[in-house]
């Protein structure tokens, strides 16, 4: 028993970021990139379902972009949209606007729109994200290395409010996240890219089945399948509301968390060590042990704890550790207990436990939504903040 401890412990520190400076200490050195003197086109492609709210102003965020319009084609894909969004994309000139006519889900707006783009650079980026003026020209310089394939720009969850918990939560797990990618990409590769902004060369895009619930994921892992880089680029800043609040929250994180688990058994082939044991090691760290172990070892951690002060185990260590733990699972609860107060804010140290736990805990409600199949990679929209 006490060697099973260990290594779950072990790899549950692991998960946890625990191998982060073991991949700074053995990070990859490289040439500097360049902006290329002849700019590449760029497609910009901006999918949507009902999103009239922030189409105009991601519109003119776009067109505040530092890049030459001459060589940025603009085009909204609509996913069987219902409002006016067309009305609105037509008060700008030269913006491309086409609609499916019927709800498919986000990956059959980008497939169309990669039909019809003609840039040679493919940029896909979420309705209500708000990109830095630089996102163009790094991604012109960044995609201009010929072993990367595909990057992904930095997210930036935005709080509406002091009492925004929802978006204070998930802006600390953004931190974090953030971090380790910068940890991954130095030591070989990303894994995944974000849909708030992510572009690759056009030859590169693979078209996404329907019933596929993390687009960006797919794409990334076809790129990674060719033999190319993902490079995180943290310069380009993508910033967006967070959600509305912890119901709206779990909507978006068990979706998330069951295309997770579709990934998982989907692409076996990045379970293959001895293809490229940098990308596996990277994939294994920051990806396989997030959702196939980590969430059921951190929901029942308490259960050790208990066993570990009960049976006197690893001595005066153990017990203030296990203590210390539980003390964690009293703060998430709290959390809990704080964040249904309307108009209060949540103290740090109960929010971001809670947070954490409230992750696992949709990671697991992930894993029997995604038993229950996936027939359609549409969903629900969440609220935002």
């Amino acid at each position: 028993m006490d060697s099973t401890l260990i290594i779950l412990g072990s790899l549950f520190l692991w998960g946890y970021g625990a191998y982060a400076p073991i991949f700074l200490l053995f990070k990859k050195r490289r040439a500097n990139s360049v902006v290329p003197k002849q700019l590449p086109t760029i497609s910009f492609v901006i999918p949507a379902y009902n999103e009239v709210d922030y189409l105009a102003a991601k519109i003119e965020n776009t067109l505040r972009l530092d890049y030459p319009r001459e060589l940025l084609e603009i085009i909204v894909a609509a996913d069987g949209t219902d409002d006016n969004s067309h009305e609105v994309v037509a008060t700008f000139e030269n913006v491309r606007y086409i609609n499916s006519g019927e709800r498919l889900g986000k990956s059959a707006a980008m497939n169309n729109a990669a039909k019809i783009a003609t840039g040679s650079i493919l940029v896909y980026t979420d309705a209500n994200a708000i990109l830095s003026v630089n996102a163009l020209q790094e991604t012109a310089r960044l995609l201009n290395q010929e072993d990367v394939g595909m990057l992904s720009g930095e997210k930036k969850v935005v709080k509406a409010s002091e009492v925004d918990d929802a978006s204070a939560g998930e802006g600390f797990y953004w931190k974090y996240e953030s971090f380790l990618k910068r940890v991954d990409n130095n030591f070989e590769t990303l894994i995944g890219a974000v849909g708030e902004f992510f572009a690759l060369k056009r030859e590169l895009y693979s078209e996404i089945p329907q019933n596929i619930l993390l687009d960006d994921f797919y794409q990334s892992v076809q790129v990674l399948k060719h033999g190319y880089r993902i490079e995180y680029a943290s310069a380009i800043i993508a910033s967006e509301n967070g959600s509305a609040n912890f119901r709206e929250e779990a909507k978006r994180k068990i979706r998330i968390s069951a295309g997770g688990w579709q990934s998982i058994f989907k692409f076996g082939f990045m379970l293959n060590p001895f293809a490229n044991f940098r990308r596996f090691a990277v994939y294994f760290s920051h990806r396989l042990l997030r959702w196939v172990l980590l969430p059921w070892l951190t929901v029942g951690l308490p259960y050790l704890f208990k066993y570990i002060i009960e049976n006197n185990l690893y001595g005066q260590l153990g017990t203030l550790v296990s203590i210390a733990g539980l003390v964690f699972y009293i703060f998430a609860f709290l959390g809990f207990l704080f964040q249904n107060e309307k108009g209060k804010k949540v103290p740090f140290f109960l929010n971001i436990p809670f947070y954490i736990l409230f992750m696992n805990v949709c990671a697991i409600l992930g894993f029997f939504r995604y038993l229950k199949g996936i027939k359609t990679g549409a969903w629900t929209k969440v609220k935002r903040a």
